[in-house]
Order: C-alpha cells, then sequence, then structure tokens
C-alpha cells in the first residue's frame, strides 16, 4: 500500500479518493444521529412532558376512533406509538412526583389497553378504559404542573456543551479532522513526488 501511494504512476485523484472515502467511512459517525434535527426534536419532546401527556391524550382518543371503525391494528399501533414515542420520555419526571400514579397509567396504557384492544373486547369497554386513561392523564399534568419551573430550571442546568454538543457534533469534528488529514496526506505525497521527480 506505501509503495502505491508513493509509486509516481499512481494518478493523484486515486489517493485522494482513496483517504477521502476512508473519512466518509469512518465508523464512529455511524452511532450518531442522522441529523441535528431529530436530536433537537428529540430534546425539545423530552423537555415537554405535558405536551408528551396530551399528545397521548390524543393519540389514545385517536385509537378508540381507529377500533369503532374496525381498524384494530390500526388502533394498537397508535396506542403503541403513544406509549413509546410519547409517554415513555415523561415517565421519569413523573416517577419522581408520584410513583404510583406512573405505573397505573404505564399498566393502563401498555398492557390492559393494548391487551383489551388485541381480545377485540367490546367498544364500550375499550371507551370506559380510554375515559380512565383521560382523567389519569389529566391528573399527571395537574401534578406536573405544580413542579414544573423547578423541572425548567434542571433541564437548563444539564444543557451544557459537554451534555448536548458530543452527541450531535462528536462525529462531525473527527470526520472534518478526516478530511483535513486526508488533504494533508495527498498534498505530501504530491511534495514527495515533485521532489523525487
Amino acid at each position: 500500500m506505501i509503495s502505491l501511494i508513493l509509486n509516481k504512476n499512481t494518478p493523484i485523484y486515486i489517493l485522494a479518493i482513496f483517504f477521502i472515502s476512508l473519512s466518509i467511512f469512518y465508523p464512529g459517525s455511524l452511532n450518531q444521529p442522522k441529523s441535528i434535527y431529530e436530536y433537537l426534536s428529540f430534546q425539545n419532546n423530552k423537555s415537554d412532558p405535558i405536551g408528551n401527556l396530551i399528545e397521548v391524550k390524543r393519540m389514545i382518543i385517536d385509537a378508540l376512533e381507529s377500533y369503532r371503525r374496525g381498524e384494530f391494528d390500526r388502533a394498537y399501533e397508535i396506542v403503541s406509538q403513544a406509549y413509546v414515542e410519547r409517554y415513555e420520555l415523561v415517565e421519569p419526571v413523573l416517577e419522581d412526583i408520584d410513583a404510583e400514579l406512573n405505573e397505573e397509567l404505564e399498566e393502563l396504557i401498555r398492557d390492559r389497553l393494548r391487551d383489551m384492544i388485541s381480545k377485540r373486547i367490546d367498544e364500550s369497554e375499550i371507551e370506559d378504559l380510554v375515559v380512565e386513561i383521560s382523567f389519569k392523564l389529566d391528573e399527571a399534568m395537574i401534578k406536573i404542573k405544580s413542579v414544573e419551573p423547578q423541572l425548567k430550571f434542571e433541564a437548563t442546568a444539564t444543557a451544557t456543551p459537554e451534555a448536548m454538543g458530543m452527541d450531535v457534533f462528536g462525529s462531525v469534528y473527527v470526520y472534518l479532522i478526516f478530511i483535513l488529514v486526508a488533504i494533508i496526506v495527498v498534498l505530501s505525497i504530491l511534495l514527495v513526488r515533485s521532489r523525487s521527480s
């Protein structure tokens, strides 16, 4: 490989492609978020427990409407998304405020509601459960609102460059460094070739 690099007959553009390709396919970048927008969206969702609970409430009502239309698989999917994509972001906050309420909501949404949908339980029973969950979500929102100023302070305190920056930008820095190294290597090879010719 070294002899190929230093060989004057090897076209310089092949060397440039080789080193730049190394930087592009550097494995460290594969574990990072696809875009900064995805990362920031995820962070915003994490820091908005009230908004997430409102969305959970909306989604389980949508699931009920799907169930009424006979779209059972769709209803099950919506409830699963509501739990995984929204409620799980609120769990750590609610767990600290009211662990019992958090466990009740977790069991109602993740287990009972999905189980009832999968078993095609009578629509009226699904509706009763959705109403019960909605009341408990309202209760959770009231409790979270009572301590929300403190939550915002804690979120701001933990949003340091060290906590956020490396997740999003760490691989970018490494990527740029690899590109720079590739350019330097190519220029060095050019210099060696020019001196040996």
